[in-house]
C-alpha cells in the first residue's frame, strides 16, 4: 500500500485489491519455480522424495507474511527489519555434508548419493 499511495487516496479505489495482486504475483512465481525444481528432482533422482509433504508449510509462511505486510503498514522500521533478515538468509550457509549432521538424523539421508 506504501508504494501505491496514490491509490489508496482515491475514494473509489478497492484497497482490497492491492495486496491480493502483490500476493498473486509472489505465489505465481514462487509455483513457476517449485515446478522447475520438481521437474530437475523428478530428472535427477528418478522419484520425488517423501519430503514434499513438508511443502504444505508455504500456507504458514504466506499468513506470516500478510501478517508482517499488515504491521509493517503502522510499524514503518519493520521493513529494516526484514531487509536485515533477508541478508542473514542468504549469508548464511545452506549445504551442509552429510557428516555434519547428527547420527541420528543421517540415517535420514536421500538416496540420490
Amino acid at each position: 500500500m506504501l508504494e501505491n499511495a496514490n491509490y489508496v487516496k482515491r475514494v473509489v479505489f478497492p484497497l482490497n485489491i492491492l495486496p491480493v495482486v502483490v500476493m498473486g504475483s509472489a505465489l505465481f512465481h514462487a509455483a513457476m519455480s517449485i515446478v522447475v525444481v520438481f521437474v530437475f528432482m523428478a530428472v535427477s533422482m528418478g522419484v520425488l522424495p517423501w519430503t514434499l509433504i513438508f511443502l504444505s508449510l508455504v500456507l504458514l509462511v504466506l499468513g506470516f507474511s500478510w501478517a508482517l505486510s499488515a504491521m509493517g503498514v503502522y510499524f514503518r522500521d519493520i521493513q529494516h527489519g526484514i531487509g536485515i533478515m533477508f541478508a542473514l538468509l542468504s549469508l548464511s550457509p545452506i549445504f551442509y555434508p552429510v557428516s555434519a549432521l547428527p547420527s541420528s538424523v543421517q540415517r535420514y539421508q536421500s538416496n540420490a548419493e
